[in-house]
């Protein structure tokens, strides 16, 4: 999960900046697979809306690499939607600690670690060895 917000309002929409989210994954064996994450929304519970968009790496961190195109599509869902989520799949080349954050204006927001022993690809927040 990239970020998760509460009830979307126009002002919301009007101040966002989506170049100030990023992913923060640790190191250069981990990364964002086919450099996309899907961005969804919800009312009541229910899923109304999701979009994959492409991010791109800088340093250890994910940027969306069009911010202004999901600005754009996300004011499809002002006064409508109660919160977003951000879906994404990871892969790691070698074994070590997997570490994603959460990060908003350089600050990390929220994050996760687990141990893989060898090759694991992950699917948003589980991930798999290898067999």
């Amino acid at each position: 999960m990239l970020a998760e917000t509460m009830g979307y309002t126009f002002e919301d929409w009007s101040s966002t900046d989506f170049s100030d989210f990023s992913l923060r994954v640790n190191g250069s064996t981990v990364s964002v697979k086919n450099d996309e994450v899907q961005v969804l929304v919800y009312q009541g519970g229910a899923q109304i809306g999701a979009k994959s968009f492409s991010v791109h790496r800088l340093n250890d961190d994910y940027y969306f690499s069009d911010p202004s195109s999901v600005k754009n599509w996300a004011y499809n869902f002002v006064d409508v939607a109660d919160y977003t989520d951000v879906k994404f799949d990871l892969e790691k080349q070698s074994s070590g600690v997997i570490t994603v954050a959460a990060v908003e204006n350089n600050i990390s927001k929220a994050s996760a670690s687990t141990y893989y022993k060898g090759e694991a690809y992950c699917e948003g927040s589980i991930c798999y060895e290898e067999p």
